[in-house]
């Protein structure tokens, strides 16, 4: 099994740099109209979904509330994000930051897909490939959406989730704060025993209903 891990790995890290050469050149060739082999309509500035933070950030230094008016927002969005993203502001980021903070959002997607996927043989890695590459996830890129970080968040937290099951609630209910979906992450605590796991779930979901109250 542990070779069947090192070679389904490597085969990945492979497929994963080949794609992102391949997908590098497409765009070196024919810029934003690469998009359209997935069928996606890309938007210009690029990485709209960042972007809406960013400005959001920017406007929240202004004095406005970005959730109800980001006058900074290139496409006139209210920026449709949990209020804890606002927190980048300690950074002191904007929107000049986009493409560095999308890259390092990258970095964390694909860090992620190797930490969450454990045992793999050489076949299945191309079909992990495929996904990456699917039109569902490079819309995600296109955008930039905070997918990208709440996607690491659930990785380190299944993958700790047999040696910490407390550190492990913690970053769900992070991951569950920055975009609210990832609370069925819960559910992976079920291979808990049952003496702690109904007070984890129980606290869990408590405490998430609480911060979206």
């Amino acid at each position: 099994r542990s070779g069947m891990t090192v070679g389904g790995k490597t085969t990945l890290f492979l497929l994963l740099a080949g794609l992102a050469f391949t997908t590098g050149l497409l765009f070196y060739s024919f810029g934003a109209d690469a998009w359209q082999l997935w069928n996606i309509p890309a938007m210009s500035p690029s990485f709209a979904d960042t972007r809406s933070i960013l400005a959001g950030v920017e406007a929240k230094r202004l004095g406005y509330d970005p959730l109800y008016e980001n006058p900074l927002d290139p496409f006139g969005r209210v920026m449709a994000y949990p209020r804890l993203w606002l927190f980048l502001d300690v950074f002191n980021l904007n929107q000049n930051d986009t493409v560095f903070v999308v890259t390092f959002e990258l970095i964390l997607f694909f860090t992620g897909v190797f930490i969450f996927l454990d045992r793999f043989d050489v076949r299945s890695a191309f079909f992990i490939a495929l996904f990456v590459a699917s039109p569902a996830a490079m819309l995600c890129f296109e955008r930039a959406n905070n997918d990208l970080v709440a996607f690491f968040i659930l990785a380190c937290a299944l993958a700790l989730v047999p040696f910490s099951a407390i550190f492990s609630l913690l970053l769900i209910e992070l991951a569950a704060f920055l975009k609210l979906y990832p609370v069925v992450a819960l559910g992976a605590l079920i291979r808990e025993p049952k003496k702690s796991l109904v007070p984890h779930l129980i606290g869990g979901v408590a405490i998430f209903a609480l911060y979206v109250f």
